[in-house]
């Protein structure tokens, strides 16, 4: 079971070279990560989703973690949203996780909401309500999710503090003493 698991990491490995260098992979070609993050994101082999009460199921940052001591290259949440009214607690969901996971050092770079705007489903025509405006009406104007906005204006703030936060933890400003009488200019 975790072999599979590991599975996951299997293309980012050989473009590092870090499994089958003959392929000639070089963690030079690894400079940043993208990772994408959906509720249905954790599932079984079967197919089965694993949901986020469920005592199987993996925190984001536990996984932000693991992909960022596994290769120490910037992060980027690349896609990430849900459907109806869980779009605004799902965005509340991997914004704190990334909190948590900057605070530990993980150096997440941004999250992209994905998408933006509300589309037809990939896989059939239905109407997927998903981003922050919905589809246009009759004179071209969309509608603004407004649980999904209220997130994004509160979790910004938030999550910049923290980025702010690592970056100094792992570069502390340098500080320099009073000059001394030795050093100083006439």
């Amino acid at each position: 079971m975790e072999a599979d698991r590991l599975l996951q990491y299997q293309a980012w490995d050989m473009l590092s070279g870090r499994i089958w260098p003959e392929l000639g992979g070089q963690p030079g070609y690894l400079d940043i990560i993208g990772v994408n993050f959906y509720p249905d994101n954790q599932f079984m082999l079967d197919g089965t989703t694993i949901l986020r009460d469920d005592p199987r199921y993996r925190p984001f940052s536990r996984m932000l973690l693991e992909v960022w001591q596994r290769y120490r290259r910037p992060l980027l949440i690349t896609e990430t949203g849900s459907e109806r009214e869980a779009r605004a607690s799902w965005l509340a969901y991997v914004a704190s996780e990334s909190e948590l996971a900057l605070a530990q050092g993980c150096e997440l770079q941004g999250i992209t909401l994905y998408p933006v705007v509300s589309h037809p489903g990939w896989e059939d025509d239905r109407h997927c309500q998903n981003g922050l405006w919905d589809y246009a009406d009759d004179r071209g104007e969309r509608e603004r999710h407004e649980p999904l906005a209220q997130a994004l204006r509160a979790w910004t703030p938030r999550l910049l503090k923290a980025r702010r936060a690592m970056l100094e933890a792992k570069h502390p400003p340098v500080t320099t003493g009073p000059l001394n009488s030795a050093s100083s200019l006439p």
